[in-house]
């Protein structure tokens, strides 16, 4: 299988979690979190740089201490963009 094809478990929480040395890539990552209604993700970001995407739903974000509010606006990854929040390295 093509390290460019991951493919999520089934299920809710951390379902997916792609590290540049597990991929044999050079610096990209990422981790993919299914929540359920109400449910939580939480990460630090050490010396990473961290894009959080809401790819369907809504949700709250808190980051450096900030909290950023509800977020999202799409029920279905085919209705527009995505919304999306930059986290600095270090921004735990």
């Amino acid at each position: 299988m093509s390290k460019l094809l991951v493919k999520a478990d089934k299920g809710h929480g951390r379902v997916a979690h792609v590290t540049p040395q597990n991929a044999g890539w050079t610096y990209v990552g990422f981790d993919l979190h299914r929540l359920r209604p109400g449910g939580t993700a939480s990460g630090q970001t050490a010396n990473r740089e961290v894009c959080l995407v809401f790819v369907t739903g809504k949700g709250k974000a808190t980051a450096g201490g900030k909290d950023l509010g509800l977020l999202g606006e799409r029920m279905s990854p085919f209705e527009g963009k995505p919304w999306s929040v930059y986290v600095p390295q270090g921004s735990d």
